[in-house]
């Protein structure tokens, strides 16, 4: 047996759904869990590399700024 939602598959077989069914949609619906779980985790690494990429923006622009500052005053 897969990985599945117990208290999902508890309540599909007390609403009455044969023990075949109930399992295999516990069975899909915790995959579906799964798969966000991973999305999850690469948003979180996306938004961490964004945040590093602004930064490295930011000390570029001040940077080309301060050069243009020094050349043209």
């Amino acid at each position: 047996m897969s990985l599945m939602l117990a208290k999902l598959y508890t309540a599909l077989k007390d609403a009455g759904a044969s023990e075949a069914t109930a399992e295999a949609a516990a069975a899909e619906v915790a995959g579906y869990e799964n798969r966000l779980t991973g999305v999850e985790g690469e948003l979180r690494s996306i938004r961490s590399e964004l945040s590093t990429i602004r930064w490295v923006l930011g000390y570029l622009v001040a940077s080309v700024t301060a050069i243009l500052f020094k050349v043209f005053s």
